[in-house]
């Protein structure tokens, strides 16, 4: 779940929140709330 990406990237763990963002997205296709999310944890993840 993205929680889990941010707590992952918290904790700076960057691979697993780029794992677990990945997978968010491959299952989400159509829900734009939840893409932003996850485009602004990736943005983070490359900082």
């Amino acid at each position: 779940s993205l929680t889990l990406a941010d707590l992952s990237l918290a904790n700076g763990d960057k691979v697993t929140a780029s794992e677990l963002v990945k997978h968010v997205l491959a299952d989400i296709k159509n829900n734009n709330g939840i893409k932003q999310r996850a485009d602004e944890i990736t943005g983070r993840i490359g900082s």
